[in-house]
């Protein structure tokens, strides 16, 4: 049983990469630092 709950939590994992991804395309870090929605975006994926 614990083996579907690992694959879960990467599965999870993966799905949070791929959202920050999303968040964060085709901008710098100054513009993330200056864009509170995008740093609320990225850190709840944490």
């Amino acid at each position: 049983m614990q083996n579907n709950r690992d694959i879960a939590s990467v599965w999870d994992m993966v799905q949070a990469i791929r959202r920050i991804q999303e968040c964060t395309t085709n901008i710098n870090y100054s513009e993330y630092l200056e864009n509170i929605l995008i740093q609320s975006a990225v850190e709840r994926q944490f």
